[in-house]
C-alpha cells in the first residue's frame, strides 16, 4: 500500500525523469540517473533485474517501468535496513548498551 506522500514523491520523480530524458531511457541515461557504471547497467539488463526492451541493438526502458522498478527496490532496501535496526536494538537493550565514555579534564 502506498501512502499519499509516497505517491506524490513517486509522481514528481516520474515527471522529472520524463521532462529531462523523455518517455524511454537508454543505458547512458540510467547510468546518469543511478550513478553507476555502464557495465553494471548492462549486468542488470542481462540478469533481467532491470525491465529493458531491445530495439535493434540498443536497450530501452520506459520511464514508468523504471520508476516502478526504482521504488520497488528503494522500498525493499528501506524495509531491510529498518528490520536490521530493530534486530540490533533488540540485541542490546538500552540499559546494557555500551555508552561512549566522556573524558573529563
Amino acid at each position: 500500500m502506498v501512502s499519499g506522500a509516497d505517491y506524490m514523491l513517486k509522481k514528481s520523480f516520474m515527471d522529472a525523469i520524463v521532462e529531462k530524458y523523455g518517455l524511454f531511457l537508454g543505458v547512458k541515461d540510467m547510468c546518469e540517473i543511478l550513478h553507476i557504471s555502464r557495465p553494471l547497467v548492462d549486468q542488470l539488463i542481462a540478469t533481467r533485474d532491470l525491465p529493458a526492451v531491445r530495439f535493434g541493438n540498443r536497450f530501452r526502458i520506459s520511464a514508468d517501468e523504471f520508476v516502478n522498478w526504482y521504488y520497488t527496490r528503494a522500498i525493499g532496501e528501506r524495509k531491510s535496513v529498518q528490520s536490521w535496526l530493530v534486530a540490533q536494538q533488540s540485541k542490546y537493550p538500552p540499559d546494557r548498551r555500551e555508552r561512549p565514555r566522556v573524558m573529563e579534564r
